[in-house]
Formats: structure tokens, sequence, C-alpha cells
């Protein structure tokens, strides 16, 4: 758990955007320009705005599901879905 932490902590340190706080910036938020695949140069502008669409309405999904869980543990039968799985 520790190398973990560690590795998380090197890569938010290095890429810490204390500009972006105070509306600054030279980059998208989220945008650390990793691309392993190359993937982004070949795509169109309305292609990549639309992976962005995707991205952002997956993250927000996931923010809702973990809403879900915690109030799931917090307060019995709060989520029928998940009490009936047995979780």
């Amino acid at each position: 758990m520790a190398q973990i932490f560690i590795a998380i902590a090197i890569a938010e340190g290095y890429y810490f955007p204390g500009e972006m706080w105070t509306g600054g910036g030279d980059r998208d938020a989220g945008d650390f320009g990793w691309d392993f695949t190359g993937r982004r140069k070949k795509l169109s502008a309305e292609a990549m705005d639309k992976l962005k669409l995707q991205e952002l309405k997956n993250g927000r999904a996931a923010m809702i599901a973990m809403a879900a869980f915690a109030s799931a543990h917090s307060i019995a039968g709060s989520v029928p879905p998940i009490t009936a799985l047995g979780f």
C-alpha cells in the first residue's frame, strides 16, 4: 500500500498544476500530455471532443456509483439494487 501511495504522490507532485487553481495554466484540465499510443494526433477535433465528453460522463457515473456504495454502507436499504444483490 505504501508503494502505491508513494507512486501516486510522485506523479501528483510532478504534475501539480499550481497555476490552475488561480485560473492560469497553458493546458486543459486533466490533460497531462500522455499519449502513449499516438492516437490523439490521428483524431479530428470533433472526435476528440466526443471522447472528452464520453470521459466526462464516465467520471460522473463513477461518482454516482461511489455515492451509492457509500450511502448503502451508511444507511441500510437506501439503495435497493445493492441490497437485492446482497452487498
